[in-house]
């Protein structure tokens, strides 16, 4: 009887951390959608950018942007409806850390007005009341292979 309870128990709790991870894996989505749409309404609601512990770090920026620093690069992009940019997240895998702390990484290939890009890309994530927002994003560049050797 041990035994049943112990692989019911086990069989529930891989169910729950698969539904988590999808929930974890549809945020970068719908992070995806806002970064190409500029959708400065949608980042509000993904970036828990009220939380004390937020920041991001990109790879080609040498300090942490903090919520002034996301609001500045949004205005931005508010300003300048012109701009064009497109970024493409693949192989995004969920890891869950506890009930309320995950992270998902992702290669990210990025196409603007600046040129085109691939980074390694990290989102933390932290679960509030029932919902998974974005604490800390980190952006690693990845060297082209000619700048390789």
């Amino acid at each position: 009887m041990k035994i049943i309870f112990i692989g019911v128990l086990t069989m529930v709790l891989s169910s729950v951390a698969l539904a988590t991870e999808k929930d974890m894996l549809a945020v970068v989505e719908q992070y995806e959608k806002a970064a190409n749409t500029g959708d400065i309404k949608a980042f509000e609601k993904i970036l828990a950018l009220e939380d004390p512990q937020f920041s991001e770090y990109e790879g080609h920026v040498p300090d942490l942007i903090g919520k002034k620093g996301v609001y500045d690069i949004l205005n931005w992009r508010k300003e300048h409806p012109e701009f064009k940019y497109k970024a493409v997240y693949s192989n995004r895998r969920a890891f869950l850390l506890s009930e309320t702390t995950g992270y998902v990484t992702a290669i990210c290939k990025s196409k603007s007005d600046h040129g085109e890009n691939v980074s390694r890309v990290t989102f933390v994530m932290k679960r509030t009341d029932g919902e998974w927002r974005i604490i800390h994003g980190h952006w690693s560049n990845q060297l082209k292979p000619d700048k390789a050797e």
